[in-house]
């Protein structure tokens, strides 16, 4: 079941802005438009990533602090532990961190990644003293701490606890209302920093760590491309839906232009893996096929074979690496649809008409209860809470639609819960078995109050109302210049007006539709709808559609044609 489709009629650029922009062709003028760009000086930013865009690493929340603390732990030669997170923006941050204080600085550093089981997300008791008995004397945490405030307080060296260990906290998740006091707490959305771009992944943050190190360490030699690690950083920034804008459109730019340039042997042997070549490399492909590979090892396996991936240097361990993590991913994805099925019926024989929608379960896997929670909201348009119980405790994941602030809603039930974090649109925590209804009946009652009909309705926004012909190779050109693509510049949506059906057929069993259509002035187009509906293969010579989608670029047998990926269809009357 989902709701019908509100399509959105695009803004239309205004004279002034319109002026303003006169140096790009009219369509590219909408695209910025659209884009939040107003200016001829924001338009040359956007169109041209350069790392003097990105903000001095030393404006970020006790920068300077982080860096004294691990400058003296590599001069005193102390036992560093890199405490990381299984998804792939944690690992990716501890592999980055590692390899720089290890490979560059020749420090006494070792990489942790909790245990998804046994210790959970994020920091934890368990994990400390586990980092504590290897002999660790610092922890610094990537892509997690910031709400860790009475761990922080138990461990932290101190005049009344001297066999404590230092700790310097890099995450970006939302901070809680307190934090980790006496220690440095390097992050973004600091509330008494001042770094101009809040929204950057943990491998950013752990990232600017490294660059701030750097450039103490050579003065006026310094150079951004000269920090290891970046393409991890837009590795991490794709998969944990970072927006790509500001610093992270920089980040991942560059990051994305080093794969290509210069790619790490564990990212070719997964690329392999994939059937992809490195050099063709996306943010789709960073999101939809590479990234899942990554997060199986941390949701059904074990992340540290994705560590390894990424630091390798033997080209025959990442060719083992890359097939052990992508028989993974298939297993995963076998698990994540039975699951799925299960939660759906959960939900439907619930009832359909409610604003939030929960769904608890014995012995559910943990590592995929969140992917499973996406799935679910994308096919309801509805705030997801899934909860698994079993012998560790229970474990919720939650995610979310744009009207609802999840974070928000978790921490009002806060009382309930003995561990949460996350963003707006995705949280975790973890419930007292016995507080699972009052949870359910508080974050669905809150639900009740907070959406209104509109916000429960899908909507669909277009860039632009075009017609057939006007979408060319030209056109695809231009596109290519607003890359890189994904959360917060997604691509291009073009809405297609009486487009004619000329030719209409089923592929792939059936579930998918083939189309050629005509524009109403000129041009033909073929067309793919994955999932179709199953009237749109009987639409050929029955009157006018509107279609919305993306132009893409079709690979066949080392041919390349245009090809329109649709996302909505609808008949005119």
């Amino acid at each position: 079941m989902t709701n019908e489709t509100n399509w959105i009629v695009p803004e239309i650029i205004d004279a002034r802005t319109s002026r303003e922009l006169d140096d790009f062709p009219l369509l590219v003028r909408q695209l910025l438009f659209n884009r939040g760009v107003r200016t001829a000086e924001e338009a040359r930013i956007f169109m041209g990533p350069s790392f003097k865009q990105l903000a001095d690493p030393f404006v970020m929340s006790s920068m300077q602090s982080a860096v004294d603390v691990v400058e003296s732990a590599i001069k005193e030669k102390k036992r560093i532990f890199i405490h990381g997170d299984f998804d792939a923006d944690g690992i990716s941050a501890t592999a980055l961190l590692w390899e720089y204080l290890y490979r560059s600085r020749r420090a006494d550093v070792m990489p942790y990644i909790p245990s998804r089981i046994d210790e959970g997300y994020g920091m934890s008791e368990k994990s400390v003293e586990a980092i504590i008995k290897k002999g660790g004397q610092v922890i610094i945490t990537v892509d997690c701490g910031v709400r860790d405030v009475n761990i922080v307080r138990k461990y932290r060296r101190s005049s009344t606890n001297p066999n404590g260990v230092d700790f310097v906290i890099t995450d970006h998740h939302q901070p809680g209302k307190a934090l980790p006091r006496y220690i440095p707490v390097v992050h973004p959305m600091h509330p008494k920093g001042t770094y101009p771009f809040q929204y950057l992944s943990g491998a950013a943050v752990a990232w600017m760590l490294c660059a701030a190190m750097e450039k103490q360490a050579r003065g006026r030699a310094f150079s951004w491309e000269r920090v290891p690690g970046l393409d991890l950083v837009a590795f991490s920034t794709v998969c944990d839906l970072m927006p790509l804008t500001g610093a992270n459109r920089v980040l991942v730019h560059f990051g994305i232009g080093q794969m290509h340039n210069e790619p790490r042997i564990g990212l070719s042997a997964l690329a392999r893996e994939a059937g992809i070549a490195v050099s063709d490399i996306e943010s789709y492909h960073i999101g939809y096929v590479l990234g899942p590979r990554i997060n199986a090892a941390g949701r059904i396996g074990e992340p540290m074979d994705a560590l390894r991936l990424f630091t390798t240097k033997n080209r025959t361990q990442a060719a083992e690496l890359a097939r052990k993590l992508g028989d993974l991913n298939r297993e995963r994805q076998e698990m994540t649809d039975t699951l799925l099925n299960t939660i759906r019926t959960q939900i439907e024989q619930e009832g359909m008409g409610r604003h939030l929608y929960f769904a608890h379960g014995n012995d559910w896997p943990e590592g995929i209860i969140g992917l499973v929670a996406g799935k679910v909201q994308d096919m309801y348009h509805r705030p997801v809470v899934v909860v698994t119980t079993g012998a560790s405790g229970s474990r919720g994941s939650a995610r979310s639609i744009p009207a609802f602030n999840m974070i928000e809603a978790v921490e009002k039930f806060e009382h309930l819960l003995t561990h949460h974090g996350g963003h707006a649109q995705a949280a975790g925590f973890t419930v007292k078995e016995e507080k699972i209804a009052e949870l359910q009946s508080g974050l669905e009652s809150y639900a009740r109050e907070v959406l209104t009909a509109d916000d429960l309705r899908r909507e669909m926004k277009a860039d632009v109302i075009v017609d057939v012909g006007e979408l060319d190779w030209d056109v695809m050109g231009m596109i290519k210049k607003l890359q890189p693509f994904g959360y917060g510049n997604r691509r291009p949506v073009f809405w297609m007006k009486n487009a004619v059906v000329s030719d209409a057929r089923q592929v792939g069993d059936g579930k998918h539709v083939k189309l050629e259509v005509r524009g109403e002035k000129s041009g033909a187009l073929d067309c793919i709808f994955f999932n179709a509906p199953a009237w749109t293969h009987e639409v050929a010579g029955q009157g006018t559609v509107d279609i919305m989608g993306y132009l893409e670029v079709n690979m066949w047998n080392g041919r390349e044609d245009l090809q329109f990926r649709v996302t909505d269809m609808r008949k005119n009357s």
